[in-house]
Parts: C-alpha cells; structure tokens; sequence
C-alpha cells in the first residue's frame, strides 16, 4: 500500500491483511475475512463502537451496550450465538472488534497499537471459529431432538424435523417473520394433514379485546368451536408459549421458541394427534 506497510497471511481458514500508515507505523488495522458455515443469507453487524451505516435492532442479548443489526433480527441470537459473544467479550476486554456478516462472507475488524499481531490473530479466528460452533450447536439439538422424538431431520437450513404418527407425518420447523423491527424472535412451527378435523383457530393477540378469550393470562381471539378441554389447553399455552392454532386443510401450530424442546414438542404432538382424533404420539 502506497506510503505506508501492507501485510496479507492466512490462518485457520480466515484470510487477514493488517495495513499501517507512513503517518501511525505502529496503528495496525487488521481485517479477518473467511466463509461462513451457516449456508443462510443474511446481513449482521455487532461492534461496542460505530455502526457501518446501520440502525440498531438487534442488539446482543449476552453483550450489554454493544451496538447489533440484521435484516433477520429474529436471527440473531442463533447466528451470533453464546460462543460468538464470548469470543468478542473476550477480545474486547483490552481491544475494540466490528464483526460484520454480509454477502457470503465474515468480517472482522480491530484497529492495534504495537506489534502483538500473533495474539491478536489468534483472538480473532476465536471469533470466526464460535461462528461456526454456534451454527453447528443449533444443528445439533434439532438432530438431537429428532432422535429423541423418533423423527428425521433436514441438514439444510432452516432447521426441520419430520416426525411420523398414526395420523401421518408432522413438520417440525424453525420458522421467522421478515420484519426487520426491534424485538422480532424466530418461532417453531409445527405442521400436519388435519385429516378432516373440525375447521376452528386460535390466535394470541398483542392486547386484550371485547372478544378474546384469556388462556394463560394471554388474550387470544378465537373462531369457531374448540374441540378440546379448555382447561388442557390453558395449561398447554403455559407451558409452550402456543402463538397460534389454525385447523384447515393443515393443522399448523405456532410457538414462541427459538430452541426445541423434546417434551413441549411432545405435548404438542399429542395435541395435534388428539385434534385428528388419532393415537396420541407417544
């Protein structure tokens, strides 16, 4: 680089070009470049200082004060998952780092004074290297999961399982909004053949209306009649966060989790089994 020092090198699968000025010898800027293993396409960019241009609506969970974006906010606690913010906790507890997730590729950027260039590198393909076991953890627990619930799942993403019962298969599946706003959260969708069941839904609304029914101190707004004990059901919206029920053609249920969890993924099987009058799943 004209008037000044450029340094290129590669480690653990992340490409690095450290670049110093003739004015600040001893400033290093350091980008780390590598592929992402999350096959999703999707923009995201953490920092403690500065923002790239973006607007903060997804600050991460386990980094207070940090600045986050993504055009998947209901994302970002899966893609920069616990590894990720403790490797940039780590990192920033004596140095400042921009992670930024765009167009295929990963990014991070530091700015050093001095010569601990092997350190820092080290630091930082730390973060590159958490990406990746963050991505791989979540791929985990649905196949674990899978295996729990006697059912299959897709090594392609979104995450999804396939479950079989008496009734036929039922599709277990992360799902998100495309809403870019603050406070978007992926869900977990499970879906099934309703096999001629009654037509009726039900769905959690943001606030209470003349017409809502309260299950679980939360107000949902129902049409048609509910072929199932309220008083079951009540308890099901508590434990498992139900956001909606729709029988027609598909029995499609919704809830408001990110991470499965086998036993509330089992209740829920059962309740679709119960609505297609079949033998429960278990």
């Amino acid at each position: 680089m004209l008037g000044g020092i450029t340094n290129t090198y590669s480690r653990g699968g992340v490409t690095f070009t450290a670049r110093a000025h003739w004015y600040a010898p001893h400033r290093w800027t350091i980008v780390g470049v590598s592929t992402p293993t999350l096959p999703a396409s999707v923009t995201v960019y953490v920092a403690k200082r500065g923002s790239h241009g973006y607007w903060c609506n997804a600050p991460p969970t386990e980094l207070p004060g940090y600045f986050g974006y993504s055009d998947a906010p209901a994302l970002m606690p899966l893609i920069v998952g616990p590894a990720t913010q403790l490797a940039i906790a780590e990192f920033d507890r004596s140095k400042s780092v921009a992670l930024h997730i765009r167009d295929g590729s990963v990014e991070t950027t530091t700015t050093i004074v001095g010569d601990d260039n092997e350190r820092v590198i080290d630091e930082l393909v730390a973060i590159h290297r958490a990406l990746d076991t963050d991505y791989l953890a979540l791929l985990q627990t649905w196949q674990s999961i899978a295996e729990r619930l006697g059912g299959s799942a897709s090594a392609a993403w979104p995450p999804q399982l396939t479950v079989p019962g008496a009734h036929g298969p039922t599709t277990i599946a992360l799902r998100w909004t495309d809403s870019m706003a603050i406070g978007s959260e992926a869900l977990i969708e499970l879906s099934a053949h309703a096999n001629g069941a009654p037509l009726w839904q039900l769905k959690r609304e943001p606030t209470p209306t003349p017409n809502c029914i309260i299950f679980a101190d939360r107000p949902f707004l129902v049409t048609g009649d509910i072929p199932f004990p309220i008083d079951e059901l009540a308890q099901l919206v508590a434990r498992t966060e139900i956001l909606s029920i729709v029988v027609r053609r598909y029995i499609t249920v919704r809830i408001a989790r990110r991470t499965p969890d086998a036993g509330e993924l089992e209740a829920l099987l059962d309740l679709i089994a119960a609505l297609c009058n079949a033998a429960p799943y278990r």
